[in-house]
C-alpha cells in the first residue's frame, strides 16, 4: 500500500519552521543586547557608627539642668529685711534661695480695698518695731490675753473620806445583807421566763442546751430540755452536764411519770432546789429554796437531786468560797392532751425542763 504526499501539504510546515527560527533569533539578540548594555552592580557600601556609653551620673546632672522651672502666677513680692542663717542651705534651684531669718513678716494679697489689712507677725511677740509709736506698743501689751484663771466651780479632789464610823458600818452591813440575799436566791441565775414547752415532736427525748446555742440530744430520757443557768455553769459545762443528766434521769425513777394531772396543774412557777457537794463530789445536803406550788412535784425534784447530785471527779475550780460545790436546780413540768400517732387517739403528753447552775 502506497501513501502519497503532495508538495502543497509540506509547504505550511516549512513556513512555520522558518517563522519559529526567526522569532527565536530575534529573542536571543534582544537578550544579548540587554545583558551587554546594563550597568554593572556595585557592591553594598558599609557604614560605620561609633557609639559610646556615658556614665549615669553625667546623665542625671544633665537631666537636672534640662528640667524647666514650673510656671507660677505673677506675684509682686518685696523681699523683707533679713539676714542669712548660719545653718548651711540645702541644694536649691537658684543661687538666691538661701536660709534667712526675718524679724518681721508682712503679707498682703491683692489690691482690692476689701482684701483686708496685712497680717504682721513679729519674732519676740511684744517687741515694738524700731522707730514705731511707743504708745501703740503699750496698748498692745494691755490687750495681751491674761492666763485663764481657775474656775471657782472646778471640782475639788477628794482627799479624805467624808463618812463617820457609824455610817460606814451601816453601809458595810447593807452590802453584806445584799450578798446573803443574792446567795440565797442563787446569784447570777438566768431567768427561764418565756420558755416554750413542747418544742419538738413526741418521743424526741431530752436535749442538752450548751453554751452559744450548741445542743446535744439524749433520746433515752423523757421529752424536755436541760439548760445551763449562769456563766459559771457554762465554764464547767462538762461537769455540770454529767450531774444534770443524772438528776434529769432520776426524775422519771422518783415518780415524775406518776404525777397526776391535778398535781401538774397546781404548779405555778419553777421549783428551785440547792444541792451542796463536798470537794470530792459527795452530796452533803439538799434544800428547797422556792416551791412550785405543787407539793408532790417539789418532793419528786428533791428526791431526784438526792439520788443524782454527785460526781466522782469534780473540778476544784467549781467550788464556792467555802470550798464546797453548790448546785442550783430549777425544774418545771407541763402536761397536755392531744392525738398520738396515726390512729388519732387522744392521750396525755408531758414535758420536763431542768435548769442547772453553779453558785
Amino acid at each position: 500500500m502506497y501513501v502519497y504526499h503532495s508538495e502543497e501539504s509540506q509547504r505550511p510546515l516549512e513556513s512555520y519552521l522558518v517563522y519559529g527560527l526567526l522569532v527565536s533569533l530575534v529573542v536571543h539578540v534582544l537578550v544579548v543586547v540587554v545583558f551587554l548594555t546594563r550597568s554593572p552592580i556595585s557592591p553594598p557600601q558599609v557604614e560605620v557608627f561609633e557609639v559610646s556609653l556615658a556614665p549615669l551620673e553625667a546623665i542625671q546632672q544633665k537631666a537636672r539642668h534640662v528640667v524647666q522651672p514650673i510656671s507660677q502666677p505673677n506675684q509682686i513680692v518685696t523681699e523683707p529685711q533679713s539676714k542669712e542663717s548660719e545653718v548651711p542651705a540645702p541644694q536649691t534651684r537658684f543661687e538666691a534661695e538661701k536660709n534667712r531669718v526675718v524679724e518681721k513678716e508682712q503679707l498682703k494679697r491683692g489690691v482690692d480695698p476689701e482684701a483686708g489689712k496685712s497680717v504682721s507677725q513679729t519674732v519676740g511677740g511684744d517687741a515694738p518695731q524700731a522707730g514705731g509709736n511707743p504708745r501703740k506698743a503699750e496698748q498692745a501689751a494691755e490687750r495681751k490675753p491674761q492666763p485663764q484663771q481657775k474656775s471657782e466651780n472646778a471640782p475639788q479632789k477628794l482627799t479624805q473620806l467624808r463618812l463617820d464610823s457609824s455610817t460606814l458600818l451601816e453601809t458595810v452591813n447593807k452590802v453584806q445583807e445584799e450578798e446573803q440575799k443574792s446567795r440565797k436566791s442563787g446569784s447570777g441565775i438566768q431567768s427561764l421566763a418565756g420558755y416554750q414547752a413542747f418544742s419538738r415532736p413526741r418521743g424526741s427525748g431530752a436535749r442538752f442546751l450548751g453554751e452559744a446555742g450548741s445542743a446535744d440530744y439524749l433520746p433515752n430520757l423523757p421529752d424536755g430540755d436541760i439548760t445551763l443557768l449562769n456563766t459559771k455553769a457554762n465554764r464547767f459545762a462538762v461537769f455540770v452536764r454529767r450531774v444534770a443528766t443524772q438528776v434529769f434521769s432520776e426524775l422519771r425513777q422518783t415518780g415524775w411519770q406518776n404525777l397526776s394531772a391535778g398535781d401538774i396543774r397546781k404548779i405555778e412557777e419553777f421549783s428551785t432546789v440547792r444541792a451542796v457537794l463536798s470537794p470530792e463530789g459527795q452530796l452533803l445536803g439538799v434544800e428547797l429554796i422556792t416551791p412550785s406550788g405543787s407539793v408532790r412535784f417539789d418532793e419528786v425534784l428533791s428526791k431526784a437531786v438526792r439520788q443524782g447530785a454527785r460526781d466522782p471527779h469534780p473540778p476544784r475550780e467549781a467550788a464556792a468560797g467555802d470550798g464546797n460545790i453548790r448546785f442550783i436546780f430549777k425544774a418545771r413540768t407541763w402536761s397536755r392532751f392531744g392525738p398520738s400517732g396515726a390512729g388519732g387517739a387522744i392521750s396525755e403528753r408531758r414535758w420536763l425542763l431542768l435548769g442547772t447552775g453553779l453558785e
